[in-house]
């Protein structure tokens, strides 16, 4: 799988460009169909003020019995103006249609009943403001506390939403997937701001969904996340996440993937969170599943985290161990990491964590972060920073605080490759005893590769090695530093002599 990132990330990015023009045609053959048919029930004419002051709950729900009488696709209109209401609405197998977010606004009266439940067949929510008549203080796990809940629908659309201080998610959902006769699920272009939740959560094996060009701003927990619990029995799978924006938050992540198959995350612009820019991982306290077959690609992540948290970096992978006697472990496996930029982290800027398994880098750039460009942990098998095929983007690690690349190699498997690389400013912290690559432990990796390495530093900034390797080394040629440094520094009498290896890192003015 990792020798073809570059078919898969093309195959993906033209999947979303067709997945785009699919949903804009759909979207308004469903528009133009539904009123041709005279199937749209406004909202007014069945009692509604939308003044703002009186409940119209009842006029509501009368509008919406009539349209489900109507057929499918059947479209509840509410012409600009404010509707209040104090229960959750359902739209089954139909429309939730607004004039537009600015000038269409419905504001549930009950902030613990504020959802919009989107069901069945291709139900869909456009042109609304949703929000709380007061906002809540109190984060609600319960789905009717969200701004729109996505419930065993296939083939939804949910687009031009602004959602505002609603008491858990903006957007739930749950149970669904695409439409039946292939394609997406889209949610697309909402703004949703000062909730209480996460911003947009997918769980419960949905599958077959595209989340894009959404904006996500002061969420009260991650923006973006994808969650499978083994209890639901199996993961969320074939999602595409991209072309996002999020911008600060209460608590939590940016974008996770906290059990989950086949996702594609690209193109999204991560900014000021408390945890990770991006997450994959499996979590015991909530029993989730491993994640397998990622592509991140091309994310800008800024300021993530914020200031300094134990266990997130910038773009952070952990998987954990199976607490059941001789449990294959929930992994973190077969990820594809390119052409993303990180930087001003308060900590790593990437961290590789345990059980992560079949790991790609090229082509990324990680700059100005507090700690470590590049962090891999113990407990990982095969993971390839910079790649040996014609043309790959080269990774960069610039301004880092301390190392550049520090691995623990303890328990590991398999192969560690190392090429390619350009260091700028290793060590900004000025610290002693630091590496621009350092192996701090006697590890048990089958082959490591250490090549074709360039350090371009500063004559202020100190640096003690190039490498220092507490465990064997395969291969260390080609590497080259602007300024002398001792090559390697070794107590295994197994590696390549010292004097050997000098030879092979050249100061190059």
């Amino acid at each position: 799988m990792l020798n073809h990132s570059a078919n898969k990330s093309a195959a993906l990015a033209a999947q979303s460009a067709m997945c785009r023009i699919l949903f804009c045609l759909t979207m308004a053959g469903l528009t133009a169909a539904s009123r041709a048919d005279g199937a749209t029930f406004n909202v007014l004419t069945f009692g509604a003020t939308g003044g703002g002051v009186t409940d119209d709950t009842i006029a509501i729900q009368k509008t919406i019995t009539a349209a489900k009488a109507a057929g499918n696709g059947s479209i509840v209109y509410f012409p600009g103006g404010t509707y209040l209401y104090s229960t959750t609405l359902t739209f089954d197998r139909m429309v939730a249609q607004g004039a537009a977010t600015a000038s269409t606004t419905l504001i549930a009266i009950d902030s613990n009943n504020s959802s919009l439940t989107l069901t069945g067949a291709s139900p869909s929510a456009t042109g609304l403001t949703i929000r709380t008549k007061t906002a809540p203080t109190v984060r609600n796990i319960n789905p009717a506390a969200t701004g729109i809940h996505i419930y065993k629908a296939n083939g939804f659309i949910v687009s031009n939403l602004n959602i505002t201080q609603v008491a858990s998610a903006g957007i739930l959902v749950r149970q669904s997937a695409g439409p039946i006769s292939g394609g997406y699920a889209q949610i697309q272009n909402c703004v949703i701001s000062n909730n209480l939740a996460d911003g947009i959560h997918v769980t419960e094996v949905s599958a077959h969904i595209e989340v894009h060009d959404n904006t996500l701003k002061n969420t009260g927990d991650d923006f973006i996340a994808v969650v499978s619990y083994r209890t639901n029995g199996a993961v969320c799978s074939d999602i595409l996440i991209h072309d996002n924006t999020g911008d600060s938050q209460l608590t939590g992540r940016g974008i996770t993937a906290i059990g989950a198959q086949t996702l594609n995350i690209s193109n999204n612009h991560v900014m000021n969170t408390t945890g990770s820019g991006i997450y994959l991982a499996s979590e015991s306290s909530y029993d989730t599943y491993g994640v397998n077959g990622v592509t991140i690609s091309n994310n800008t992540i800024d300021r993530c985290p914020k200031t300094l948290l134990a266990g997130h970096a910038g773009l952070t992978l952990l998987g954990r161990a199976n607490s059941l006697p001789g449990g294959s472990p929930f992994e973190i496996k077969n990820i594809i990491i390119e052409n993303n930029r990180i930087s001003n982290s308060a900590g790593h800027g990437l961290y590789l964590g345990a059980y992560s398994s079949g790991i790609n880098l090229t082509g990324n750039v990680i700059v100005g972060v507090s700690k470590n460009g590049i962090t891999v942990g113990p407990l990982v098998t095969d993971i390839a920073i910079g790649s040996t095929a014609t043309g790959a983007a080269q990774n960069r690690v610039q301004s880092c605080g301390q190392y550049g690349i520090q691995v623990d190699p303890s328990g590991s498997q398999g192969t560690l490759q190392i090429r390619g690389v350009l260091f700028q400013s290793v060590n900004t912290n000025n610290l002693g005893s630091i590496d621009v690559i350092n192996i701090a432990k006697n590890g048990s990796f089958v082959s490591t590769f250490i090549t074709d390495n360039q350090l371009n530093q500063p004559a202020d900034l100190r640096v003690d090695r190039f490498v220092e390797a507490l465990s064997p080394i395969t291969e260390l040629t080609g590497n080259t530093a602007n300024i002398t440094l001792a090559s390697i520094y070794t107590t295994n009498l197994g590696l390549a002599k010292p004097t050997d290896v000098r030879v092979n890192i050249q100061a190059v003015p």
